[in-house]
């Protein structure tokens, strides 16, 4: 999807003319809305048009559609002539996804800067293989099964599998796996085997780095749960052979039992593109509210095999709809839209951001809302709060001992604002945001960095249980099977449930407009305080009433 970029912007620029237009012209609005005046729930709310959110939807499935990836030139689907289209990073879909969100947020009166930056990249050549070749014939099927793991090496390998360290032989596992963390569980590992290792306690990068210095010649890692999750080893150094990860608990366990019962051989091959790409944050400042105290509202633009639908450009759609809602409205607090690159690579373009921050420029960013996931048909409302996340931790490795404690504590203050909005509207929630989901999302770098977090997702992947059906509707099961699963580049619009994405950025534009009319929230030399200097702890939830 390297190509052909030039000939399809001239059709962005138009497509988002004719969106402010209509915008502007309240044709796509009831009379209520006023984008100057979006100062209540109420008023705010009044201004997120399914219709207007549907047509941005489109044109991100169109944007895809117009540059076909050619890095997936050996996953042309039957009766297709190009490769599937894409948004990835550092591709012509990447671009004219920057071109059309800056063009949309200039067009409302916002203050656009378009950072650029290199992050390492990675993707599949070529469909990976992965089969028992004795005792018996078992094929396993990519996407499904297995995937390679970002920035896995490559290798076509035939070669007996080894258990390594402390796996432990319990469904779910009673607790994290150790399994490969340290040296030592490489003691009696034969050089030119695979390793077989089991997810937890430290980062998978590491397990792999030591099997590798052991000798290993391809390693699978497997998960906790029966789910094909993916992985990222965040980085292509030192990463010399096939690595898939994370592979389902069933799948996995059963290589490890057929291993203890006598030698299993397994045929890998991986062919895996690594290269250092440019990719883009959009950042646009509203012209109202105080700067030295601004909410920064966050989602990551980017995709992952495929037009990325549900898994971003809902979410983004989500942003730019409370944009135009609330674009003329004179705000207490400063509000920043910061449309990511990178998240899908390792959390690089919100990392690139707050990095790059001066130590007085950080401290004047007083909140950071995530959207990631607004638009699932298979739902859940999922309100994230990092007090909870910690209160109750899965078992899994994740971020939380680096997030400030005085941002967990101040972002209760978004809790409640969701809290209180979808009690008014009657709408059901939950708290099983894990500590793992959030170090997965961009709003992990600002909790890291101090700032507190808020967000609402619907869900993606595996996980709806008999419980959640009762509460949200729906079936048991996945929440989609579309969103970053690998090969199939099937996350399209009809992924997508525009109901539940209006139904969610109204309640992402009910805590926005609680933040930016906030008078004391603020954040100051590391620690949430109020402006007045009363530390945020034991807030009841009634801090804003709309």
């Amino acid at each position: 999807m390297c190509k052909h970029i030039d000939k399809k912007l001239h059709l962005l620029k138009s497509t988002s003319a004719l969106l402010t237009l209509a915008f502007t012209s309240g044709s796509l609005y009831a009379v209520t809305c006023n984008p100057a005046d979006s100062t209540t729930v109420d008023k705010v709310t009044a201004c997120i048009s399914q219709t207007h959110m549907t047509k941005m939807m489109q044109d991100f499935q169109k944007i895809s559609d117009s540059n076909p990836d050619y890095t997936f030139i050996n996953f042309i689907k039957k009766g297709s002539k190009t490769p599937p289209g894409s948004r990835d990073s550092g591709t012509p879909g990447d671009k004219a996804s920057v071109k059309y969100i800056s063009d949309y947020m200039k067009s409302l009166g916002y203050t656009v800067t378009v950072q650029s930056y290199e992050v390492p990249y990675s993707a599949d050549k070529i469909i990976p293989i992965l089969d028992v070749t004795a005792p018996t014939l078992t094929s396993y099927i990519p996407g499904k099964d297995f995937s390679s793991a970002v920035f896995s090496g490559s290798g076509d390998i035939t070669a007996q599998i080894q258990p390594v360290g402390a796996i432990i032989d319990a469904a779910p596992p009673t607790a994290p796996s150790a399994s490969g963390c340290n040296a030592a569980d490489f003691a009696n590992f034969i050089s030119g085997r695979v390793a077989l290792m089991q997810r937890g306690v430290c980062p998978n990068r590491q397990k792999v780095l030591n099997a590798i210095a052991a000798g290993a010649v391809g390693v699978i890692t497997f998960n906790y749960s029966d789910e094909n999750t993916g992985n990222t080893l965040l980085s292509p150094d030192g990463m010399t052979v096939p690595v898939y990860a994370y592979i389902p608990y069933s799948i996995g366990i059963n290589l490890y039992r057929q291993a203890l019962a006598g030698p299993v051989t397994v045929h890998i091959k991986a062919d895996v593109l690594t290269e250092i790409r440019t990719t883009y944050n959009v950042i646009a400042d509203s012209k109202y509210g105080d700067p030295g105290s601004t909410v920064v509202l966050g989602g990551h633009y980017d995709s992952i095999f495929g037009a990325g639908m549900l898994d971003n450009a809902s979410g983004v759609v989500s942003m730019m709809e409370i944009a135009a809602a609330m674009k003329d409205t004179p705000t207490v607090n400063r509000l920043r839209f910061g449309f990511w690159g990178g998240e899908e690579l390792g959390l690089y373009g919100s990392d690139y951001y707050v990095s790059n921050l001066s130590s007085a420029d950080l401290n004047k960013i007083v909140y950071n809302l995530d959207f990631d996931v607004t638009a699932t048909k298979n739902y859940v409302f999922n309100i994230s709060d990092p007090a909870y996340a910690i209160a109750n931790p899965s078992g899994s490795i994740s971020d939380a001992s680096l997030w400030k404690s005085n941002a967990v504590k101040a972002s209760a203050l978004s809790v409640g604002l969701f809290k209180n909005y979808m009690d008014s509207v009657k709408m059901p929630y939950y708290f099983k945001w894990s500590a793992v989901d959030i170090s997965g999302s961009d709003d992990d770098t600002f909790i890291i960095a101090g700032t507190p977090i808020g967000s609402l997702v619907t869900g993606q992947g595996s996980g709806k249980t008999k419980e959640d059906v009762a509460l949200f509707g729906g079936t048991v099961g996945p929440f989609d099977v579309c969103a970053d699963t690998p090969y199939v580049f099937c996350d399209n619009i009809d992924n997508t449930d525009p109901v539940v994405q209006t139904k969610v950025t109204k309640a992402f534009a009910a805590v926005t407009v609680g933040l930016a009319f906030d008078h004391n929230i603020k954040t100051s030399s590391g620690q949430a305080v109020y402006k007045k200097g009363t530390a945020i702890t034991g807030w009841t939830g009634k801090h804003f009433k709309p």
